[in-house]
């Protein structure tokens, strides 16, 4: 176990907490060098770490700087669908699941690891780092997206 853990990286989880945990999350993403990810989200619950101008002023505004694209999946709602009017703009493309379908986590896919991020009032951020983890969170991702209308 000692030597295959010596070739291949060992899976991690990180907890991270509050706006710092989300501010944090980001950072990890851009510094992978990964040139796309993908987010299941409900839309408003960034909002509960960090104010809208930390979204467009850092978050999309790196990201573009980067040319990094996502695939996004969000909850219909009249503020999802304002997000996804700026989609071409921010280097992504959206697919609109109805609001029966509960998306209090978000979740932010890529290749090595996986982001998920509870509203504020649960204040839980984790990521598991594992390619595996991330390969089969990315094919359930897959899976909803090409169900999903354009």
């Amino acid at each position: 176990e000692e030597k295959m853990h010596a070739v291949f990286p060992r899976p991690r989880v990180y907890f991270l907490y509050g706006p710092q945990g989300f501010k944090r999350i980001w950072d990890m993403i851009f510094e992978s060098h990964e040139k796309s990810f993908s987010i299941i989200t409900e839309g408003m619950s960034f909002l509960d770490f960090v104010k809208e101008k930390y979204i467009l002023d850092d978050i999309i505004k790196k990201k573009k700087e980067l040319g990094i694209k996502s695939r996004q999946i969000i909850m219909d709602s009249a503020y999802a669908r304002d997000i996804v009017a700026k989609d071409v703009r921010e280097n992504r493309e959206s697919r609109i699941i109805s609001p029966r379908h509960k998306l209090p986590f978000t979740e932010v896919i890529t290749d090595k690891f996986v982001a998920f991020i509870s509203p504020r009032f649960d204040n839980t951020l984790f990521v598991v780092e594992n390619a595996n983890f991330a390969i089969t969170r990315q094919s359930v991702f897959d899976t909803i997206w090409e169900s999903l209308s354009v």
